[in-house]
């Protein structure tokens, strides 16, 4: 007797649909986080060894560093990463954790202290001329364009953020738009801001035309032509051809009647024999006659 009426999938299910879950042949078990049994950490590792992380700043418990993490103190600590209530300011003084509240003059004596006779001004001067410069207690440096320390850009714009315009075309290189800028072109492009070559014009590409247009890149159809030269009957066969025409104007005309009874070998019947009465003749050789 077959106990599977069809075949064993790789799970060993008759009919099965195969390792189709996440452990293949299953799902990952509850509680765990992968298919070997790992579990979360307390830094949300699978399989990770971290106990605890109570304050839950994504450090272990075991590896955190205790110091001054405000990184405004003037003893902060870049390796600390849990902050211990140590941290201190600089006084006015500069000095760390001091306790100079104010030196308005900036002559590094603490304004309780100081024997200045008179007023601070408005730049902590005593009695200074008060912010009478260009930037109010100090002039603009030459090499900035405003009281902020912003300097010109690419484009000339005080603290803009353009680094180049290499062709000084008033468009920062980081935003030009490529494409054809001509707008005489098919596929003149409004949109870009630098000319990349693709441009393409419609016209007559026939050097030998009267209207070539050299610098056309497809034809439209509308080239012309015009008589560089005479023009005049260029058919042998007609009575009036010309052999010095170049150019056919349409003026030819052809013998269709009979010879001159009179003469008869006077075919074109202007009453001379001559060799365009032979032409003539040569044009009917082996024709048919009815």
């Amino acid at each position: 007797m077959d106990d599977c009426i069809g075949q064993l999938d790789e799970c060993g299910i008759c009919n099965g649909p195969g390792a189709i879950y996440d452990c293949g042949c299953s799902d990952i078990p509850a509680g765990d986080c992968d298919c070997d049994g790992n579990q979360l950490d307390a830094l949300g590792i699978c399989g990770g060894d971290c106990a605890t992380d109570i304050d839950e700043d994504g450090i272990c418990d075991s590896d955190e560093i205790p110091g001054c993490t405000n990184s405004e103190a003037c003893n902060y600590n870049e390796n600390a990463t849990d902050d211990d209530g140590s941290c201190e300011t600089e006084d006015a003084l500069n000095i760390c954790g001091g306790d100079c509240s104010a030196d308005i003059d900036g002559d590094e004596i603490c304004d309780d202290q100081d024997d200045c006779v008179g007023e601070y001004d408005a730049c902590g001067i005593c009695n200074g001329p008060g912010a009478i410069y260009s930037c109010g207690c100090y002039n603009q440096p030459v090499s900035d364009c405003d009281c902020n320390g912003n300097q010109l850009d690419a484009l000339g714009v005080c603290g803009g953020n353009c680094e180049f315009d290499v062709d000084n075309d008033g468009v920062c290189d980081s935003e030009e738009v490529f494409g054809c800028t001509d707008d005489t072109a098919a596929n003149y492009d409004e949109s870009a801001t630098e000319e990349d070559g693709s441009c393409s014009f419609e016209g007559c590409t026939d050097s030998e035309a009267s209207n070539f247009n050299p610098s056309a890149t497809s034809d439209d159809g509308t080239c012309e032509y015009i008589c560089i030269g005479q023009a005049g009957c260029t058919y042998p066969s007609a009575l009036n051809y010309d052999e010095n025409a170049n150019c056919e104007d349409g003026t030819c005309t052809f013998f269709d009647g009979p010879p001159n009874d009179t003469c008869p070998f006077d075919t074109d019947g202007n009453g001379i024999i001559g060799s365009a009465d032979l032409i003539v003749l040569l044009s009917l050789f082996e024709t048919t006659c009815e």
